[in-house]
């Protein structure tokens, strides 16, 4: 399949300032292993995953979005219904079960990390909501709905980084979330989305790209 280049930080999907390039094709990516960057120099560092089955059947492709988590030990992608994440140190995938079939009730929107955890932007089947929606990936095998938040304006792009999530509206307007923990005897319970601030953008022209930079950039 074809591939091209996945900035990871722009448009619906951020990536957390990953360093990790991806390439994504429409029913496989390519990433640099990094153990092969560091180890043999004869060896290819360039790894091919291709997307499960279980979460490509049923016409649930091309892959349309992507984001790597800081570490680069992640990679979420989603395609037409749910989404599914690759642990890149196992090289296996977590495929959540409401995601196995075309009859998942949720369209994915936008994907990002706040560090381990995945925040997506999901369409419920059939209607106009839209919700922010926090997990915890647990490889290889779980993954925990912590927290949801229906939106009320539908975001064109959206951004992580530490514990905020930023979006950009359709009408240039910018709102700022934070995802507050809960936690019990030392165990997550949930995560609480709240909306912390909004900002209208005055520009004449459409706004092409938004990325949130941590405060060290600015260091």
């Amino acid at each position: 399949s074809a591939f091209h280049l996945s900035s990871l930080c722009t448009g619906m999907t951020s990536g957390m300032h990953s360093a990790m390039p991806v390439l994504l094709g429409t029913n496989s990516l390519m990433y640099l292993n990094s153990t092969a960057v560091t180890g043999s120099e004869t060896e290819n560092p360039w790894h091919t995953a291709f997307v499960p089955d279980e979460y490509a059947k049923n016409g649930n492709w091309p892959v349309a979005l992507v984001a790597a988590d800081r570490n680069s030990q992640h990679i979420a992608i989603a395609a037409k219904h749910g989404f599914a994440v690759l642990d890149t140190t196992r090289d296996s995938w977590l495929v959540p079960d409401e995601n196995t079939n075309n009859e998942s009730s949720w369209i994915c929107l936008g994907l990002g990390w706040c560090g381990p955890f995945l925040v997506t932007i999901q369409c419920k089947t059939g209607t106009t909501e839209v919700y922010l929606v926090a997990y915890e990936i647990q490889l290889p095998y779980t993954c925990k709905t912590l927290g949801t938040k229906k939106l009320t304006k539908e975001p064109v792009q959206m951004g992580c980084c530490g514990t905020f999530v930023v979006c950009l509206t359709e009408d240039k307007t910018i709102i700022q979330y934070q995802l507050v923990f809960t936690a019990e005897d030392g165990v997550l319970k949930g995560v609480d989305i709240i909306e912390v601030k909004q900002l209208s953008v005055f520009v004449d022209t459409f706004i092409e790209e938004m990325a949130v930079l941590p405060p060290e950039a600015f260091a």
